[in-house]
């Protein structure tokens, strides 16, 4: 059984340090059974692959694309990590955010 991991790192704690530190590693992390997917994204950086889960700018088809290459690597690695600093600040404006997306709800969450 995979596992999705959400790195929550808060603003200037070293998150964008880590998030470059998966991405410049990729192939590393693969050979271990982590995968750190590239999403597609709007307005921040490629290597905040966990952006789409926190972003006020809801693209439900964008959305849909991400969740199908987070859905793609669970089938294919043990872990799948996606890392964004905003995450830690959606669970306290959106109510129930949490079990939603444990859920795998992700349109109620930004609806």
């Amino acid at each position: 059984m995979s596992t999705l991991y959400l790195h929550i790192g808060t603003p200037k704690t070293g998150t964008t340090a880590i998030q470059k530190f998966f991405e410049l590693n990729e192939d590393v992390l693969r050979r271990y059974g982590i995968s750190y997917p590239l999403m597609e994204q709007r307005t921040v950086g490629d290597n905040r692959n966990g952006h789409f889960l926190s972003t006020r700018d809801y693209d439900p088809e964008l959305d849909k694309r991400n969740w199908s290459i987070v859905e793609s690597e669970l089938k294919k690695y043990d872990k799948v990590l996606l890392s964004d600093e905003a995450i830690y600040r959606t669970g306290g404006y959106i109510e129930d955010f949490w079990k939603m997306l444990k859920k795998g709800q992700q349109e109620q969450i930004l609806l």
